[in-house]
């Protein structure tokens, strides 16, 4: 099911429409590393950057944001691993801390030897400018960036998040997605409905695209290379959750990231931020 219906969706019924999505994917510069050898898994991507950072004193291979949960709960999604369980409304264990997420973060944890940069130094403006300025071969980033990248004049590609070591396909990323829903108390709610409806026929996903650049909420091949590239990772993209322990997701997350990338001990970090959103 596509992450959009999947976010309007509670005890298998659909409550909204999803007008647009968004996820975030793996840009590269075209000027250090050709669409042919992008690698399409993070082993790959590992030894690409040892060998780009050597060739290369002063730039590096990969970055990213290694302290925002919003990205790193990628590494915890390998075999189907899902925040609170697999429909993200399990309120009793949020899985951040089973066996495939410490797995996925103890491989996190060892990418600092192609990344040797600070939790605290290594956040979204450092990747992001040094991306931007060329210093950067690829980046985990989202559409939000297209633009400057393109006003910087970067020649640049985009494509899915390279797969966890044993997944045959890219990594789970989060989902956004804008809903529009029809209200139980209008006086029209069948034309409510139907214009609700409207707004997610592929004319109209197509009409909003052009105007404000919205993703469409539905798989639809658009006239932009680089948003076909967040399109693709889409695919493969679920939800954020929407129980109360995610109020104490991002913070719990955040840190639990940042003291990993610092070495710290990996189970220990997550039931920490396991024990922060479910208190168990």
């Amino acid at each position: 099911m596509p992450s959009a219906v999947l976010a309007t969706t509670f005890d298998g019924t659909q409550y909204g429409y999803p007008i647009a999505s968004e996820t975030y994917a793996l840009f590269y510069n075209r000027a250090l590393v050709s669409s042919a050898d992008v690698p399409r898994t993070f082993e790959d991507l590992i030894i690409f950057s040892h060998d780009f950072n050597n060739a290369n004193p002063g730039m590096n291979g990969f970055v990213m944001d290694v302290s925002a949960a919003y990205y790193t709960i990628v590494f915890t999604t390998a075999g189907g691993n899902r925040l609170f369980g697999p429909t993200g409304a399990d309120m009793t264990n949020s899985f951040i801390n089973s066996p495939s997420a410490v797995e996925g973060m103890r491989f996190f944890q060892n990418m600092r030897d192609i990344l040797d940069v600070p939790a605290g130094d290594m956040n979204t403006a450092f990747a992001d400018a040094a991306f931007a300025s060329g210093n950067a071969a690829m980046h985990l980033t989202g559409p939000w960036n297209i633009g400057p990248f393109r006003d910087a004049g970067l020649d640049f590609g985009v494509t899915t998040i390279p797969s966890l070591p044993g997944e045959a396909n890219p990594p789970a990323s989060f989902a956004g997605t804008r809903v529009m829903f029809a209200s139980a108390y209008s006086d029209y709610p069948e034309e409510a409905q139907m214009f609700a409806q409207f707004l997610i026929s592929p004319e109209m996903q197509q009409l909003r695209y052009e105007i404000t650049g919205a993703l469409p909420s539905m798989p639809m091949e658009l006239d932009d290379e680089h948003l076909n590239g967040i399109l693709a990772q889409l695919e493969f993209a679920f939800p954020m959750p929407s129980v109360p322990g995610m109020a104490a997701f991002w913070s719990a997350m955040e840190a639990a990231s940042s003291n990993i990338w610092e070495g710290h001990d990996i189970q220990e970090q997550l039931d920490m931020a396991n024990m922060a959103m479910v208190g168990n």
